[in-house]
């Protein structure tokens, strides 16, 4: 008998990474991460998944090293909750922006919704570093079967294989409107940012240089690293 319903192949053109846009996601895992360009910087980056895609869909592995584990049931990414990492700086008005400060600011918004707040609350005076802080949250997991709402926001970059990726964020609260939120919340009720492309992705740069003879060569600059899970 011919089945058209469990077509052999179907779905493996969907993206196994989670692209700029507004999604429902969960937090598989949290870090913080240095960024080349400023040691003394910091970024809080989020291991995400999307809504399980069903059996057509096909996932990168759980553990490369181990595929026992299985596949990821839903499209990946690795999410930076802002844009521009954390760091020690003074605005031109004389303000000082503490960078751990910051930190512990962006974490309490996140506990706030993923509805965990007590947890962070339970630490105060715990940790004598904020990378002990977010340790012991990706310990802890109290993120763990909760879900977001959300709207990326994405750096767009060349891999080195030559495809277009995206260095992906939280876009930035906006006049009442945010980044995230928790995904309990009704959609007619929702403030989260409604993704616009216009203003979400950040394209790589081209120039056009001089090339010999007449013509010219337009060349591209990337605005983040290489994507890898």
């Amino acid at each position: 008998m011919i089945s058209t319903t469990n077509i052999p192949g179907e779905g493996s053109g969907i993206p196994k990474v989670l692209q700029p846009g507004n999604h429902i996601i969960s937090i598989n895992s949290i870090k913080l991460e240095t960024p080349p360009y400023n040691k003394d910087a910091l970024n809080i980056v989020l291991n995400v998944e999307g809504p399980d895609m069903g059996d057509a869909f096909e996932g990168f592995w759980i553990n490369k090293d181990d595929e026992s584990l299985g596949r990821h049931k839903g499209q990946v990414a690795s999410v930076k909750m802002t844009q521009f990492a954390f760091s020690n700086a003074t605005t031109k008005t004389g303000t000082v922006i503490n960078r751990d400060v910051e930190i512990v600011r962006t974490m309490q918004s996140l506990c706030k919704a993923l509805n965990c707040i007590e947890w962070l609350q339970a630490q105060d005076n715990q940790h004598e570093t904020v990378t002990a802080l977010v340790e012991q949250f990706a310990t802890d997991k109290p993120f763990a079967g909760k879900q977001l709402r959300c709207c990326l926001a994405g750096n767009e970059y060349q891999n080195k294989q030559g495809y277009t990726n995206f260095d992906l964020h939280f876009a930035k609260s906006v006049k009442g409107s945010y980044g995230y939120e928790n995904a309990e919340v009704a959609e007619d009720l929702s403030k989260v940012i409604t993704f616009d492309p216009e203003t979400h992705i950040r394209r790589k740069k081209t120039e056009t240089v001089a090339s010999f003879g007449d013509s010219n060569v337009t060349t591209s600059s990337s605005v983040g690293s290489d994507f890898e899970l």
